[in-house]
């Protein structure tokens, strides 16, 4: 949905000059043009002395994200007009002691400023009409940076996304460095650098979907068509945004309406599957909206090899699901405001192991999500805003014709209200700070009612001098266990801190040096806390959260054109973790007795030469507690993207070939073994095409490619096998 900006032309700045010497023609006045105003000027110069030229020099830069705005139009009262180069900066000589101009460019609101007699540079902000973040970040510090100095962040555009027909989240992410996923056949979670699914936290425009009641969340209930781009933080990010980003965070960045627009998305492919994808947007001056819709559907009856080496078929795997969302905007130079809604839902069955299949278990999910935000900008110098949410999660599970049959039903609610404020004291310094009060709040058939109060504070100041920045920032919150519930006792109060400092320094205009150090938490889940007590299994209040401290250290550069390269290590010691273990009545509960240390090394290369070019990275980590490798942690994973483009008349194709490669894994150890199993490890090999007729002011795509050609069979957890080769075909219409 978002508009590719187009730099004004000379025409745009000789229109807008016409325009302006019209408005400002006094009605019955004659205009003196051409040879007279020569000579006027001449004789007011002779008759008071003639003014000294003066070069007024300036940078253009983006009131919200402070980067240059490049190739901004520059207009002087009298026509005289300039250009801002690549990083915003522009000069202008007129004899003129002070110069009033006009700055502008598309996207943004045109600005009125005054040029002082100085040798300093004047900085001149343009506030975005639409606010635009190709190129920076925000998740990993709450206000936009680039990308060059946001450390370990990889951003991952809607099109790299739908590469190999993927449609969920799990599939987007699992060529991201450091990412691994684990797939337990309709239910997919994805870990960073090491750490377990409950560490990495989930998020849509900053608001939390993890779980209060086990931490984690399910990826495969999120279309990618909610995305107009995704930002993957590697390292913790607790100081920031509390709970769970131990290993790192995945946010969901929904689309900003820029133009009318309309999207269709429809595709088929092995196994059943059918999906179709509708998006629409429009903007008209301030106002603007975006709305979609996704529906997919799969029966998943995959062949695979079962325990006694023959070939079985998987049953009770189908899955269906529907997801519609939408965003209304209003945005002025002082105010923005945003209302989003999203409505999830998804029934699917639930196969169970290979060792404990369930031919009739199923499970339907629903989720509603309401965030309301509202920006206040009234000058460049100060930025306030305030978000609330409201999130609802259900979900049943059932299973009739188990040993025990059972039916399940749990209700979470979450809501929350965010405050934040940003100000700039110097042109090198940035202040932020926020205020925040989360309510989670449970009914369960299993667990009863218990509930959570989260109360944060938390301050962020950003340093920047020449080509070198520092960025401290800390959050003290305190988790109020089971505030509402008139049923459980209710546990003292734990309070955190959550301290990290991040360095980056611009060696040279190609290369970046940055470290960072850390310290990030997990609350335990409702689950954990609450787990009524009997024959078999109980909870613990007074469980502690787990902590992670991390460090990073690396580089980032663009050495040539065309390449983009990152290398750099990390080290993440976690202490408290929490397991279920037996107390001396062989009845389990969890306790914190577990710490681990995570080292790894991350390597990205990118190279564009046109014509073709490749995506690959690379991530080694050793994961241990007490000297032994920790359960489901391939050491290596290595992912490498081929492309190549070829212009025909009247097509454009694009030819893309997808590598994956994982070493083995320990699983946990199943009764009644008592050694772990190790997982072989696996190579993936996926093609895909995608030719793009050349139709007038359509876009359109038809794409079709094979995953896992080599048919491999592998199992990403122990007894949940993966489907084969598979095919899939789509078209794409876009206006």
């Amino acid at each position: 949905m978002k508009t590719v900006p187009k730099w004004p032309d000379r025409r745009m700045v000789k229109r807008g000059e016409a325009d302006r010497k019209q408005k400002n023609r006094a009605p019955g006045n004659k205009r003196i043009e051409g040879w007279t105003t020569k000579w006027l000027a001449l004789g007011i110069a002779l008759a008071f002395g003639h003014a000294s030229a003066v070069t007024y020099r300036g940078q253009v830069l983006d009131a919200c994200t402070r980067q240059p705005v490049p190739y901004a139009a520059i207009v002087a009262q009298d026509g005289t007009a300039a250009y801002a180069d690549d990083k915003g900066r522009f000069e202008l000589t007129l004899e003129t002691d002070t110069l009033t101009v006009e700055v502008f460019h598309v996207g943004y609101l045109t600005r009125t400023a005054t040029l002082a007699k100085t040798s300093r540079n004047t900085t001149v902000f343009l506030t975005p009409e639409v606010i635009s973040l190709k190129g920076v970040t925000v998740t990993a510090f709450r206000t936009p940076v680039p990308l060059g100095r946001s450390g370990p962040v990889a951003i991952v555009e809607r099109e790299s996304a739908t590469r190999f027909g993927n449609t969920d989240l799990a599939a987007a992410l699992r060529r991201t460095v450091s990412a691994v996923s684990r797939d337990n056949v309709n239910f997919s979670s994805v870990t960073l650098r090491g750490t377990n699914a409950e560490h990495v936290l989930v998020a849509i425009d900053g608001i939390r979907l993890n779980s209060a009641q086990n931490g984690t969340f399910d990826m495969t209930t999120l279309p990618v068509a909610l995305a107009d781009r995704i930002e993957v933080v590697r390292g913790g990010n607790s100081s920031l945004y509390g709970t769970s980003p131990v290993g790192g965070m995945i946010n969901l960045l929904t689309p900003d309406p820029a133009g009318l627009g309309a999207w269709l998305r429809a595709g088929v492919g092995a196994l059943g599957e059918r999906r179709v994808e509708v998006t629409h947007g429009q903007r008209v001056r301030h106002f603007g909206y975006a709305v979609g819709s996704t529906w997919s559907q799969t029966k998943n009856g995959f062949a695979y090899n079962d325990d006694s080496g023959g070939t079985a078929t998987m049953t009770n795997a189908d899955r269906s699901s529907l997801n519609a969302f939408g965003k209304a905007l209003y945005s002025t130079a002082a105010h923005r405001a945003s209302l989003f809604a999203e409505y999830a839902s998804s029934a699917r069955g639930v196969p169970g192991s290979r060792r404990l299949p369930s031919d009739d278990a199923r499970r339907d999910d629903t989720r509603g999500l309401f965030i309301g935000r509202y920006q206040f900008q009234p000058g460049e110098w100060l930025r306030a805003g305030i978000t609330g949410y409201r999130l609802n999660q259900w979900q049943n599970y059932r299973d009739p014709d188990s040993l025990f049959p059972t039916s399940d039903t749990h209700c979470l609610a979450d809501m929350g209200i965010h405050l934040e404020a940003a100000f700039y004291p110097a042109d090198w310094a940035l202040v932020m700070t926020g205020f925040e009060l989360d309510d989670h709040r449970l009914r369960s058939t299993t667990v009863g009612t218990p509930g959570r109060l989260d109360i944060a504070g938390w301050t962020q100041v950003r340093f920047e001098a020449s080509r070198f920045n520092a960025t401290p920032q800390a959050r003290f919150e305190a988790l109020q266990g089971a505030p509402f519930s008139s049923t459980l006792a209710r546990p003292a109060t734990t309070t955190v801190f959550s301290p990290k400092l991040t360095l980056n320094w611009s060696v040279l205009n190609w290369l970046s040096i940055f470290a960072g150090l850390g310290r990030s938490f997990r609350a335990p889940g409702l689950n954990d806390l609450y787990w009524p007590e009997d024959a078999w299994s109980y909870g613990n209040k007074d469980l502690r959260p787990e902590f992670g401290t991390g460090i990073d250290l690396g580089f980032s550069g663009r050495p040539a054109k065309g390449l983009a390269c990152r290398f750099g290590g990390y080290r993440t010691t976690l202490t408290d973790l929490i397991q279920w273990q037996p107390d001396t009545s062989f009845r389990y509960r969890p306790v914190n007795v577990a710490a681990a240390t995570i080292t790894g090394i991350e390597a990205e290369a990118e190279f564009d030469l046109g014509l073709a070019g490749l995506d690959a990275n690379l991530n080694w980590s050793q994961a241990k507690s007490d000297g032994k490798r920790l359960y489901y942690r391939p050491d290596l994973t290595m992912r490498t993207v081929l492309w190549a483009r070829v212009g025909l008349q009247p097509l454009d194709i694009r030819l893309d070939l997808g590598v994956e490669h994982s070493s083995d894994r320990l699983s946990d150890p199943v009764y009644p073994e008592t050694e772990p199993r190790t997982l072989a490890g696996f190579t993936l090999l996926d093609a895909a095409a995608a030719v793009c007729p050349r139709i007038g002011l359509q876009n359109t795509v038809v794409r079709f490619g094979v995953r896992n050609i080599l048919d491999t069979h592998y199992q990403t957890v122990d007894f949940y096998p993966n489907p084969g080769r598979t095919w899939f075909s789509e078209l794409e219409l876009g206006i």
